[in-house]
């Protein structure tokens, strides 16, 4: 454990560090013994990496992760670690959107999809305008199957930071909208209102913000 916490620290410190520990667990995902606890332990130090090589091989292994059979915990922290790195590279945060997205497709561990979520709303914070129409209708198609009050909220959390960002008017369109209106009406009071938000950004944004028209 002493070694670790070494190794974690001294990877926040030492960008070549972390990229040494890149290799290692890339090695160690196809097949070189590290255990899987000292996998998940080392996981966090990927979001240090500072070169592009060094971050394109830190997202391999984060989808290696996500597309094999991980555990849930190696699998929240391949998540979150695919999340700080697009928000350290966020020219690449459209891509990062479409893998995490694809994850929901796949797996249905409810703790994964949250942290899924979770990192989504943090990259829809930081970057939204790189956020793409497909990535928009990805959300609104897992909704329109969703029977979790849960993860429905989780996933409005993310529209509702894109319905209120530059995006805002490219989060509905005609064929999402009757989704989002079937939302407002959810019995879970929770997922109603996240659902109204959205559809009221949306509003705001198509027709105009209100500064527009003080400016005027």
């Amino acid at each position: 454990f002493a070694a670790i916490f070494a190794a974690r620290c001294l990877s926040a410190h030492n960008a070549e560090f972390a990229g040494s520990l890149v290799e290692k667990l890339s090695a160690s995902v196809n097949g070189i013994s590290i255990s899987p606890h000292m996998q998940l332990q080392l996981l966090p130090t990927l979001q240090h990496v500072r070169t592009q090589r060094e971050a394109e091989e830190a997202k391999s292994l984060c989808v290696q992760l996500l597309t094999r059979q991980s555990t849930t915990a190696q699998a929240i922290s391949a998540v979150r670690a695919l999340s700080q790195l697009a928000c350290t590279y966020i020219v690449h945060i459209s891509e990062h959107v479409s893998i995490l997205l694809s994850v929901l497709q796949h797996d249905t561990r409810q703790q994964v999809c949250l942290a899924v979520f979770a990192a989504l709303d943090h990259m829809a914070c930081q970057a939204a305008h790189l956020w793409q129409p497909a990535h928009f209708k990805m959300l609104w198609e897992f909704l329109s199957k969703s029977s979790s009050a849960c993860l429905s909220g989780a996933a409005l959390i993310v529209l509702n930071s894109l319905a209120w960002s530059v995006v805002g008017d490219a989060v509905l369109d005609a064929e999402t909208y009757p989704v989002c209106q079937g939302l407002c009406c959810h019995g879970d009071c929770t997922v109603a209102s996240l659902a109204c938000g959205v559809s009221t950004g949306a509003a705001l944004a198509i027709a105009g913000r209100p500064d527009d028209d003080d400016d005027d």
